[in-house]
C-alpha cells in the first residue's frame, strides 16, 4: 500500500537511500545540501521532509518549507507595489512552499515521471501539501521551480495551483578542449566584447583561462570553499544583496560556516583579489558531468576590473578545464549569460490560496508579479 510520511528531521541514517532516487545534476536534493538548509535557518523557515513509499520501498520524496514572503517586494511597478502594500493578504505572507527557502532555479521533488505511480504519488504530496496548511494555519501555498520540461503542471492545476513565471534559467553545452577553442567559436562581436573585459585584468590572469590554477592566491585562483574567511564570503554575498532590487531570501552567515564544514572539499570558490583584498568569489559545484555556478559575493567597487563578466568567463574555462558536458549558470543577469551562449530555459512555479479573495487576486495579478520572459538565445557561434 502506498502511504507519505512527514518528518520533521532528515528520516534516513544512510542517506544514499534518499539520494538514490536524485539525479545527478540535481544536486541542490542531495542529502548533504537538504541538512545544510535545515541547520541553517534561513529566513527562519520550518523544514519538513516527506517520503512516500509503496510496500517500504521508498520511490518519491519532497521538501516543504514554511516562511514569510513579502510579495510587494517582487515587483517592480510602484502602482502595483502600492495596491500589494494595502492588501494585508499580500504585505507580508505566511506560505509553506513545496520547495526550499533558497532560490536556487531548481525543485525539490523526486516522482517517478512517466510510471504508473507518477500521478498517485503527485496526489499523496498535493494532499498532504493541503492537510500541512491547514495544520500549520497557513493560507498561501507555492509549489517552486520548476524548468519546463520537469514537470506537469496538470497535477497542479487540478489542485488548484495558479502558473507563475520564475525567472529563466541558463546552461551551455561544452564541446571543446580548452577556453582558447571555446572563444574561437564565437563570433566576432561577441569574442571582442569577452576580450574587452579580460583586458582589464593583469597578463598572468588572462593566462588563468586556459590553465585555471588552483590555489596560488594571486590576482584570480580558485581553492575549496574550505579554505576561503567565511567572514569575508558572507560579506561579499551581502554586498550583492544590497544592490539586487529583488530580494527573495537573505542567506544568513550560518549557511556559508554549514557549507564549509559539510561540502569543504566539493564546493570550489572562484575568487579575484585586488590589492591584497578579496572582492569577488563564486560558488561552483561539479557534479559528473557539469559545473553548477550557484552563488556569486562581489564588492561594490569591484567593477573596474569587470568582475561579474570575468568570473562569468572563468566559470566556463573552469568548467571546460574539468572536462565538463554542460555548464548550470543560474537564473540572473539575462543579457549577459546569453552574450557568451548561454540558453535559457522556462521556469515556472505555482502558487493558491485558500483565501478565496486572495486567490481571486492572485489570478488577476499573478502576471504582474511574475511576468512572462520570452527569452531567446542569442545566435554567437560561428556557423559549423
Amino acid at each position: 500500500m502506498m502511504k507519505i510520511e512527514v518528518h520533521n528531521e532528515f528520516p534516513f541514517e544512510n542517506p544514499n537511500k534518499w539520494d538514490d532516487l536524485v539525479s545527478e545534476n540535481n544536486l541542490y536534493n542531495r542529502s548533504d545540501f537538504l541538512k545544510i538548509i535545515f541547520k541553517s535557518n534561513i529566513e527562519d523557515s520550518k523544514i519538513l521532509f516527506g517520503t512516500v513509499t509503496d510496500e517500504d520501498k521508498l520511490i518519491g520524496t519532497c521538501v516543504w518549507s514554511v516562511f514569510n514572503v513579502n510579495l510587494d517586494l517582487m515587483v517592480d511597478e510602484p502602482w502595483l507595489q502600492k495596491i500589494l502594500k494595502k492588501t494585508a493578504s499580500f504585505s507580508k505572507v505566511k506560505m509553506l512552499v513545496l520547495g526550499t527557502p533558497i532560490s536556487l532555479g531548481q525543485s525539490n521533488l523526486c516522482i517517478p515521471q512517466g510510471s504508473e505511480n507518477e500521478k498517485k504519488v503527485w496526489n499523496l504530496i498535493l494532499d498532504k501539501s493541503n492537510d500541512l496548511a491547514q495544520e500549520l494555519g497557513v493560507s498561501m501555498l507555492c509549489a517552486k521551480e520548476f524548468k519546463a520540461d520537469e514537470i506537469n503542471g496538470e497535477y497542479l492545476e487540478k489542485n488548484g495551483f495558479l502558473e507563475a513565471n520564475s525567472l529563466p534559467f541558463y546552461t551551455l553545452d561544452l564541446k571543446w578542449d580548452t577556453y582558447s577553442q571555446y572563444l574561437k567559436s564565437l563570433k566576432h562581436s561577441y569574442r571582442r566584447n569577452i576580450n574587452k573585459s579580460l583586458i582589464k585584468l593583469s597578463e598572468t590572469a588572462q593566462g588563468w583561462y586556459d590553465e585555471p590554477t588552483k590555489g596560488d592566491f594571486n590576482e584570480l585562483y580558485f581553492d575549496s570553499i574550505r579554505n576561503i574567511c567565511t567572514d569575508e564570503l558572507h560579506n561579499l554575498y551581502l554586498s550583492v544583496i544590497s544592490r539586487a532590487e529583488v530580494v527573495l531570501e537573505v542567506l544568513p552567515k550560518a549557511f556559508f560556516e554549514n557549507l564549509k564544514s559539510n561540502l569543504g572539499e566539493d564546493i570550489q570558490c572562484i575568487c579575484f583579489k585586488h590589492k591584497g583584498d578579496l572582492i569577488s568569489a563564486a560558488l561552483v559545484w561539479p557534479s559528473k558531468d557539469a559545473l553548477h555556478w550557484m552563488l556569486l559575493g562581489r564588492s561594490n567597487d569591484s567593477n573596474n576590473l569587470d568582475t561579474y563578466k570575468n568570473t562569468l568567463n572563468a566559470v566556463i574555462s573552469l568548467a571546460i578545464h574539468m572536462g565538463k558536458k554542460r555548464v548550470y549558470l543560474g537564473q540572473t543577469s539575462s543579457h549577459i549569460k546569453r552574450q557568451v551562449g548561454g540558453v535559457p530555459t522556462d521556469v515556472k512555479l505555482w502558487m493558491k490560496s485558500k483565501k478565496p479573495l486572495v486567490q481571486y487576486l492572485l489570478r488577476v495579478l499573478l502576471n504582474k508579479i511574475f511576468p512572462e520572459y520570452n527569452e531567446k538565445a542569442y545566435n554567437v557561434f560561428k556557423s559549423t
